[in-house]
């Protein structure tokens, strides 16, 4: 909560990623879906790289996630 009251949106993104991995884990797809989306929303606001730590947590998520969709 406290993250998401000040502007450290890279952290933020940083920790949706983490809770996305998390969740993706524990077998919650809808929640883990949700938070990608948003580390991924905030990606794009604040205009990170790919090669950033947010850029590359987010590469890692989608690589995490693909054995899914593809699964379906």
């Amino acid at each position: 909560a406290l993250l998401l009251e000040t502007s450290d949106q890279l952290s933020l993104g940083l920790l949706l990623c983490s809770r996305a991995e998390a969740e993706h884990l524990a077998g919650d797809a809808a929640t883990a879906q949700r938070a990608r989306e948003r580390a991924h929303a905030l990606a794009t606001q604040i205009e990170v790289g790919a090669d950033s730590e947010l850029g590359r947590a987010l590469a890692h998520l989608h690589a995490l996630f693909e054995p899914v969709r593809s699964a379906v």
